[in-house]
């Protein structure tokens, strides 16, 4: 185990991607094989460090929190907007892939695994940090919105 367990987020992404494989109809098990594990026909996919969005996330916070042009309430909702938006994605990242192997086959759900990757690291990343960086202001009108209803 390393500074921070990551066993939650890991939780979180297969359990998320187990109902979105429910609502899509795709037959699954549930497994604790030292990971949680998504068995789709006779694939185990376990969910490891890699697949919590904890790189995704590290970046997001290290790039939001050192742009010194941005108040410190500012960077910490974008934080906050940012570790919404990653743990969104990153379980539809995985279920992508396990619907894909399901669907169309398993190497095409692999080479899938490999661009989805790092596509979802990039644009997540870049992605973001643009979208907030030049609409940092208008969510803060949001944040006041929502804390004065």
């Amino acid at each position: 185990m390393g500074l921070f367990d990551l066993f939650p987020l890991k939780l979180f992404a297969a359990y998320t991607t187990s109902g979105l494989l429910t609502l899509t109809g795709v037959e699954h098990g549930f497994a604790f094989l030292g990971e949680p594990t998504i068995i789709v026909g006779n694939i185990y996919g376990q969910i490891t460090d890699l697949c919590t969005g904890n790189i995704e996330l590290i970046v997001l916070f290290a790039a939001i929190l050192s742009t010194f042009d941005r108040s410190v309430r500012n960077r910490l909702w974008g934080c906050v907007f940012a570790a919404i938006a990653v743990l969104a994605l990153n379980p539809l990242r995985i279920f992508t892939v396990l619907y894909i192997g399901n669907s169309v086959g398993w190497a095409t759900a692999d080479m899938a695994h490999e661009v989805l990757f790092r596509a979802l690291l990039f644009i997540a990343i870049v992605g973001y940090y643009f979208v907030w960086y030049v609409k940092s202001h208008d969510i803060m009108d949001f944040v006041r919105t929502l804390k004065s209803k």
